[in-house]
């Protein structure tokens, strides 16, 4: 379900798309050629790109140069005499390219010295997989970190993650899979939970998505059986715990039942209340199914603990703030383990292939083809 806040972002993002397409609704020539306009129609611009929907970018080769060193390469390759009627305008050189209208005015923006007030594709999560797609085939390394940072950063990445890691396995965008990956690690995975996003990622990038989801989760709610990286707080024993198992005053003060765990890498061994116990019992089912430092925080978990810990006069007084105190760490620990997991693919790193660059170059016109192998 979308609430108001996300579906007023989604209202605000489709009303800024319909702007961006009026802002193209130049005049159209016979040969059904569309100028984009301000700010890309300078009437001193020395070269047009042309979108695959035959929309015409008036720009500057010395900032296309600049932003890109694939048009710096391609620039600077010999141009034969003019083969075709569309190769030029006006008597500018026209370089046809294989994105359409939108993608590249906002790929454009990304380059050219010009503030936006609102950058409209913000909220569109298959925008800025275009243009990040883009970005990288041209090697326009400063506008796809910008993309980038906006793509992570957007407001609907964490509330759609899912549907981000569809997108960006859609583009081949590997850093931008692994974001979103992370970010899904803060839900549960399963067919039902993804709902509609389910139809939007593919076969192999849904089972690698699963895959890594419950090798997370196995790492994560090892930490709740496996104590050796429990350490002494502040040089002594947290509050649930001592090392003098047969001490009067644990025994007489504090009425629970306890059990000996081994910390500190094997070395140490505490007697530990029951109560602590159950919250390690509980917090491991919990990370199975979400490997997120959330989980062992979480208000319920810690709420029921201590209900239960309340039943000894001794706990009952230290326990709410050492359990607290305590579920910071372990979350700590948890976000730690996680992060070291890699997202691969079939266990090797994510199978992302280069480029292949085709010109096919003329005096007056440039053909730019550029193939994803897999």
């Amino acid at each position: 379900m979308i609430d108001t806040d996300q579906e007023s972002l989604l209202e605000e993002t489709r009303g800024a798309e319909s702007q961006a397409d009026q802002s193209s609704d130049g005049d159209w020539s016979e040969s059904g050629i569309n100028d984009f306009g301000p700010p890309f129609d300078d009437a001193d611009a020395d070269v047009i790109l042309r979108s695959s929907d035959h929309t015409d970018f008036r720009v500057y080769q010395i900032i296309l140069v600049k932003a890109s060193p694939f048009f710096r390469d391609m620039f600077s390759l010999p141009q034969p005499n003019a083969e075709s009627p569309d190769s030029e305008r006006d008597g500018v050189p026209v370089i046809h390219v294989e994105e359409e209208t939108t993608t590249l005015a906002a790929l454009l923006r990304l380059c050219y010295p010009v503030q936006d007030t609102f950058m409209w594709f913000y909220l569109n999560f298959s925008m800025m997989g275009s243009i990040l797609r883009a970005a990288r085939k041209y090697d326009m390394q400063s506008a796809y970190d910008t993309a980038n940072r906006m793509f992570v950063q957007s407001p609907l990445f964490k509330s759609y993650p899912a549907h981000a890691f569809g997108v960006a396995w859609r583009c081949r965008l590997e850093r931008e899979v692994h974001a979103a990956a992370r970010e899904c690690l803060h839900g549960k995975m399963s067919l039902e939970s993804l709902g509609h996003d389910l139809k939007l990622i593919e076969g192999k990038g849904l089972f690698e998505l699963f895959s890594y989801h419950r090798k997370c989760g196995k790492v994560a709610s090892s930490l709740a059986i496996n104590f050796a990286w429990i350490k002494r707080r502040n040089g002594s024993v947290w509050d649930w715990a001592s090392t003098e198992m047969w001490n009067q005053y644990v025994w007489v003060e504090c009425q629970c039942a306890g059990s000996a765990i081994q910390v500190s890498d094997q070395s140490e061994e505490w007697h530990v209340r029951s109560w602590w116990s159950k919250y390690m019992e509980r917090s491991r089912a919990a990370l199975i199914d979400v490997p997120s430092g959330k989980s062992v925080t979480a208000l319920s978990l810690l709420t029921s603990v201590i209900l239960d810990a309340s039943s000894c006069d001794y706990c009952q007084k230290r326990a709410p703030e050492a359990l607290i105190d305590f579920s910071q760490i372990f979350a700590q620990e948890v976000e730690r383990r996680v992060s070291q997991v890699r997202f691969t693919h079939r266990n090797h790193p994510f199978p992302f292939s280069h480029f292949h660059t085709h010109y096919a170059c003329s005096h007056f016109h440039v053909q730019v083809k550029l193939k994803i192998t897999f």
